[in-house]
């Protein structure tokens, strides 16, 4: 879902595979499994293989999840789909959620499989009704691409939910467009602004982004240009385009003010106390976003983000 002023949606891209289950482990362990555990952490695939092998061939979900993981990426053998999908889909069978996850992402792409995109939503509904976050998000996202069905797309609000719910951060960011955009789910700019800044704070640049524009605009928050850049700022240290788009629109609409002393720090908070984070020199021109008790905030692209300087060494 798009949104004006260069609010951009990050689409999952179908089919990536999950590897977070690949080092999990449940009591009890079958042997050979932990072993092979030990060397794949030290990056001995091969001996991680031969200690897996006997235990999937034995019916253990998780040793034949990792021997899918290492047939998929090529670790201790060459990348075989044809293979990855047999232990993916043994280990999927016995409810192994992350490799039913990992099973719907071949049949997306049609890796080792033929392409069969309502065997990956089956496989992907059997991991969420596990309450596999990962699976929840990506099979909102396939329902709402593949069906007009009220109730199915209700549905996956509720799974877009739960993913955000526990902290998938495509999914927060996803449901902060919904509110804002009151798009199947009541239109609500603070719950937008709190979905996006939950994203936010875990680094998620699409939802910096987000959350960057409703400072700017004033919606769900008060109007505030110092978050407003600093988020901004924070989404295009990583690149983010639209963020570094948005900032180039927002600065020029800000003061500026110029620096009256020959060398003066700037510090992370406003108060001597705090760390000095870089320096000034006479004549700099530097962005003004607020001032507050003797001390101005100002924006330094350098660092990047907001930062404060005395108020005694600046002047119009």
């Amino acid at each position: 879902m798009h949104k004006a002023t260069l609010i951009l949606r990050t689409v999952w891209v179908l089919g990536s595979a999950v590897l977070l289950g690949l080092v999990l482990l449940t009591a009890p362990a079958s042997a050979g499994l932990e072993e092979g555990v030990s060397a794949f952490l030290q990056q001995q695939y091969a001996s991680a293989i031969r200690e897996w092998r006997l235990p999937a061939e034995r019916g253990d979900p998780q040793a034949q999840y990792n021997l899918g993981v290492s047939y998929e990426f090529g670790y201790g053998v060459s990348s075989n789909m044809p293979e990855a999908a047999h232990w993916y889909r043994l280990a999927a069978d016995s409810g192994h959620a992350d490799a039913q996850v990992n099973l719907a992402g071949l049949y997306l792409r049609g890796d080792g499989v033929v392409r069969n995109l309502d065997a990956a939503m089956a496989w992907l509904r059997r991991a969420a009704d596990q309450d596999h976050s990962q699976a929840q998000w990506r099979l909102s996202q396939l329902v709402l691409k593949t069906s007009r069905d009220a109730a199915e797309r209700r549905q996956a609000v509720d799974w877009i939910r739960a993913a955000a719910e526990a902290d998938v951060v495509e999914a927060c960011n996803e449901l902060g467009t919904l509110y804002e955009s009151g798009t199947l789910v009541q239109s609500d700019s603070e719950q937008a602004a709190w979905w996006y800044r939950r994203a936010a704070l875990l680094g998620y640049a699409p939802a910096q982004n987000n959350l960057a524009v409703l400072y700017a605009r004033g919606l769900g928050v008060v109007r505030n240009n110092a978050w407003s850049v600093f988020w901004l700022a924070q989404a295009a240290a990583q690149d983010f385009a639209p963020a570094r788009e948005n900032l180039a629109l927002v600065l020029p609409r800000l003061a500026t003010q110029s620096v009256t002393a020959e060398r003066v720090n700037v510090r992370a908070g406003n108060s001597v106390q705090h760390a000095v984070v870089a320096q000034v020199a006479r004549g700099e021109r530097l962005t003004v976003l607020g001032s507050a008790d003797g001390w101005t905030q100002v924006y330094l692209p350098e660092l990047p983000g907001i930062a404060w300087i005395s108020t005694q060494f600046l002047a119009p």
